[in-house]
């Protein structure tokens, strides 16, 4: 049930941030894009290396209207296997990259965003 309320939160938010005039909504879109970039960054920072695939691997991806990231690894072992997922999760030997990255700036990306709608 909080699932669904956390998720009619961010349907507000997207609603809200496409009904801003055309500045502001650049100005935004330009700081998340900076905040996402700071996330890669610091999980590329902080994954551990082996052959450097998995790092070389994440990146932020947007969605079509650049009113949301989603932060990837898509790195594959020589079966086609994506790993990253292992990597954070594995009961045991987790090494988490991701949500730590994530954790490190989520409310500089808040600050980002929040200044960039009130320039605009």
């Amino acid at each position: 049930m909080a699932r669904r309320k956390n998720h009619g939160k961010r349907n507000n938010f997207s609603r809200y941030f496409l009904e801003m005039p055309k500045a502001i909504q650049e100005k935004a879109t330009e700081a998340l894009r900076e905040g996402a970039e700071m996330v890669v960054n610091d999980a590329k920072k902080i994954v551990p290396v082996k052959t450097g695939k998995l790092r070389d691997s994440i990146k932020a991806v947007p969605n079509k209207k650049g009113t949301k990231y989603t932060i990837i690894a898509p790195a594959q072992n020589d079966k086609g296997i994506a790993y990253g997922q292992y990597v954070e999760f594995w009961p045991g030997r987790r090494y988490p990259f991701m949500y730590p990255a994530m954790e490190a700036n989520r409310e500089e990306i808040k600050r980002k965003v929040i200044k960039a709608i009130k320039e605009g």
